[in-house]
């Protein structure tokens, strides 16, 4: 009986040898150059008076004429932002202070020559340029962040493998696994500028990066 619980054990251990796992940490970082495809810029009306209402009636006329002006644009989608009044300090001693207001005007569009000549028509009304660039629009980043994943998880596996080889053993499978899609790089924007005709700004491309983390199961190579 005894003879036969023995035999029986050695059988099962035979089935089922103890696999000896090896766990290694991996991270990958991958990057793909997309060309923007959408331009934005922001602008910025402002007035100035004793009174905060008279500040804020100026402010309100010139939002309505640039709001008006943009709406007439084709292809431009604008969208007022942050509006502010407050009392700004005396300009020279015992002058009294001035109230101002002011409020933001946001506009994106796919085409850079359309928008660029509104602002420079929106500059000549008396609104401010605060901002202006090339950006990814939100369908374009997200394919880029998913091309950069694709990438990024395959670099990672590679790697994986060859690690394996290396150490005469053979990756099983990923035991966690880490994604970080990273944002867009932005283009540079221009800082405030005076009224101009038009104002210019370069299209170059921007990265768009993702890294990955995991951690890599290796196993004994199969004989």
């Amino acid at each position: 009986m005894i003879a036969r619980v023995t035999l029986l054990f050695v059988m099962l251990a035979a089935l089922s040898p103890a696999r000896a796992e090896t766990v290694l940490d991996f991270s990958e970082t991958a990057g793909v150059m997309v060309q923007p495809d959408e331009i934005a810029a922001s602008l910025r009306a402002e007035a100035t008076s004793s009174e905060p209402a008279a500040a804020q009636e100026a402010v309100n006329r010139m939002m309505d004429q640039a709001l008006d002006t943009a709406r007439r644009t084709g292809g431009v989608a604008p969208a007022s932002g942050q509006y502010a009044v407050w009392l700004a300090p005396a300009q020279s001693p015992g002058a009294a202070p001035d109230w101002r207001a002011s409020q933001t005007l946001d506009l994106s569009a796919q085409d850079g020559p359309t928008l660029l000549r509104l602002v420079g028509a929106l500059q000549k009304q008396g609104l401010a340029l605060q901002q202006l660039g090339w950006r990814l629009s939100p369908q374009a980043a997200r394919a880029a962040r998913e091309q950069a994943l694709r990438q990024a998880l395959g670099g990672l596996r590679k790697r994986a493998e060859e690690a394996a080889g290396l150490l005469a053993l053979r990756f099983m499978s990923f035991r966690t696994v880490r994604l970080t899609p990273e944002p867009p790089s932005v283009m540079p924007l221009r800082a405030a500028m005076a009224a101009a005709p038009e104002p210019r700004v370069e299209q170059g491309p921007v990265e768009v990066t993702a890294t990955v983390t995991a951690e890599a199961m290796l196993v004994p190579a199969q004989p």
